[in-house]
């Protein structure tokens, strides 16, 4: 081998050597995107009104010490759950709370920490001091140690007699407080859910909206303090712990989980990854490290800080998605995980993630193999642009998720493998809603969708579809964005980083003027299995729904329902969401979802039978009346 060719040899291996150039800059909030939003907040008031919101949401926090955010998230050893007793309600007033909403208690992390309030009797609980018990009980590292706290803090400060009665009423030491009946009320693991942890994400999402929106280093600096803590904690979270202790979160029935449950889990773990990208820039920061080194006792550099940050947090979501402690509704994982991966913005690790999302994988005990991204839409996604759920409410996370992916694949333009805007389903996805439109202002409450009787559209707004027409170019996105904003361009925009945001109103004005107004007709959706027959026009539109697609999951036993719209109301409404979409909930299974409580037959006194479509045997429009035939048999065999 001549030197030369040595040489080059050499010279190929030092090249593989050389580690890929990792994250320098933010790769969803980019210079471009923070420019156009501060440049939008020059010329637009109501983009200043959401500047001025941000600084206004913002500020709480910062103006706090940097001590008190540190200790804001707490760790593992404190529970999380979302609920006190479902059982019993509360302590003293029992289910007068239930008309608070489900998940009702008071928190105000700043006037009352550790605390949480009934808004119907406003007792607060827990009764002991678990500030005192919960500081008594920290390590050299400040983390809560169940074991070594003193628990001779454990009573109830309004009763400290050791003979009185009531000397441990109300008294949690983070388990939970269980009553002479032997019922248990976590009021700790409530509070660890909303107090600490719900609260550390608003302070993120705050604080980092507003430094994008101001530049303003304050903002930066704290979110910076709160990330570092977080990466400090993330790692050892686990819900499946206290699943396992009878704590409830967002888990769907798996008892997996990382801070909460593994459905909610994935935006909340989104929203602090998209903080860190959002403020990135400022974590180099003196005052910040300056602090960080105060809180550590330890030397912190950025390059520390940002390292610990992607390694703890941005991995440990890989792979979390991976072991299914982070999942979700269709959508939400995918997403999460593209979040991840263009944050991370590592060269082969980062396109690794993507191509994931798009892979075909199974989900089995504790893993998952692929995002299955076109496998969902060649399969699970109907020909009218709905997914495998009844609930409209549910499809549109599908459609909300999808969209934002496709929205985050078209920011990062070194990933070219993978995209949606091109789907055919994609672009259904966004019709979809707009053809269960009803009487102007409703749509059909299909299975765990809204409230009884109340309006509402099924997820989708005027300036949703502004951006889909953006997105997709097709003039019907514009039409139909223009009849949902009353038949008018005006106000509608595109998002505060878009370049132009109120270019679009006039584009659609131009598309309008073109092909005309959308107008909705009598319409059946053979796919999803829902008829909308419709007549009248204004305050007189009115409109009947006839569902008879699937039944299961998040729909509700109700094949062949009717609901009715005119002079304004639902006439025939369904009932909608139910208390709880849970397995365990008996109003949801004997009532809200049983064929019993719906506009349909209920045949030999029995719910109806698994359905997944029926057929339309006919939907036609014609002068001055609409009918349909549709039929089902599974529901009821025996018919």
């Amino acid at each position: 081998m001549t030197v030369q060719a040595i040489a080059l040899s050499l010279t190929s291996i030092a090249l593989l050597c050389v580690p890929a150039i990792a994250k320098t800059n933010s790769t969803i909030y980019t210079p471009q995107r923070v420019a156009n939003a501060r440049r939008n907040i020059e010329r637009y008031d109501w983009a200043r009104k959401i500047r001025d919101a941000a600084m206004t949401a913002a500020d709480r926090y910062a103006d706090q010490s940097d001590e008190w955010l540190w200790n804001l998230p707490t760790p593992q050893s404190i529970p999380r759950g979302i609920h006190v007793s479902r059982k019993n309600g509360c302590p003293k007033c029992g289910h007068a709370i239930d008309k608070f909403g489900n998940y009702p208690w008071k928190i105000d992390v700043f006037a009352k920490p550790w605390k949480i309030t009934c808004p119907s009797c406003g007792e607060v609980f827990p009764k002991n001091d678990f500030a005192a018990f919960y500081e008594s009980g920290k390590d050299a590292n400040g983390i809560f140690r169940y074991e070594m706290a003193d628990r001779s803090l454990l009573f109830n400060t309004e009763h400290p007699d050791p003979t009185d009665p009531l000397h441990t009423y109300g008294v949690d030491d983070s388990m939970g407080y269980r009553d002479p009946n032997g019922d248990v009320y976590r009021f700790i693991g409530y509070y660890g859910h909303y107090g600490a942890w719900t609260e550390t994400y608003r302070a993120l999402h705050n604080l980092s909206d507003a430094y994008v929106y101001t530049g303003d280093p304050r903002y930066a600096r704290k979110a910076g303090v709160l990330l570092y803590r977080i990466a400090e904690l993330y790692p050892d979270m686990d819900y499946g712990f206290w699943a396992a202790k009878g704590f409830e979160n967002s888990d769907g029935g798996s008892g997996a989980g990382k801070i909460y449950g593994r459905i909610w889990e994935s935006g909340l773990v989104s929203a602090f990854n998209k903080a860190y990208d959002a403020v990135y820039p400022a974590l180099d920061d003196p005052q910040l490290l300056a602090s960080l080194c105060k809180l550590t006792g330890k030397t912190v550099t950025a390059a520390a800080l940002r390292s610990l940050y992607e390694t703890n947090v941005i991995r440990q979501v890989h792979d979390g998605i991976i072991a299914r402690k982070i999942e979700g509704n269709e959508g939400m994982y995918q997403h999460c995980m593209a979040i991840a991966a263009i944050v991370l913005d590592e060269p082969t690790t980062t396109d690794e993630w993507l191509d994931w999302i798009f892979a075909d994988g199974a989900m089995g005990q504790g893993v998952t193999t692929g995002g299955n991204m076109v496998s969902i839409f060649s399969q699970r996604v109907d020909d009218d642009g709905f997914g495998d759920e009844a609930s409209p409410a549910y499809n549109a996370i599908w459609r909300t998720m999808f969209g934002s992916l496709s929205d985050l694949l078209a920011l990062y333009p070194r990933y070219t493998k993978h995209q949606l805007v091109d789907n055919p389903k994609f672009r259904k996805m966004f019709e979809a809603p707009v053809r269960l439109t009803c009487a102007q202002t409703f749509s059909p409450h299909i299975g765990d969708t809204g409230s009884t009787g109340n309006p509402g559209l099924a997820s989708i707004s005027a300036n949703d579809l502004a951006r889909a027409f953006r997105a997709f170019g097709e003039p019907r996105f514009a039409q139909m964005a223009y009849m949902l904003n009353g038949n008018r361009a005006d106000g509608l925009r595109l998002d505060i980083f878009d370049p132009e945001p109120e270019g679009i109103a006039k584009e659609i004005e131009a598309v309008v003027a073109e092909y005309g107004p959308y107008r909705l007709r009598t319409d059946n959706l053979p796919s999803y299995g829902c008829a909308i027959l419709r007549s009248g026009s204004g305050s007189d539109a009115r409109a009947l729904s006839l569902y008879y697609g699937r039944n299961t999951g998040h729909g509700h036993k109700d094949t062949l329902n009717i609901e009715l719209f005119a002079h304004g109301m639902n006439l025939m409404p369904d009932l909608g969401y139910p208390e709880y979409a849970t397995s365990d909930c008996a109003s949801r299974i004997e009532w809200t979802s049983n064929t019993i409580s719906h506009n349909t037959v209920v045949v030999d006194r029995k719910r109806q039978q698994n359905q997944r479509l029926g057929a339309a045997r006919f939907v036609a429009e014609g002068k001055g009346v609409s009918a349909a035939e549709v039929r089902a048999a599974k529901p009821y065999p025996q018919t």
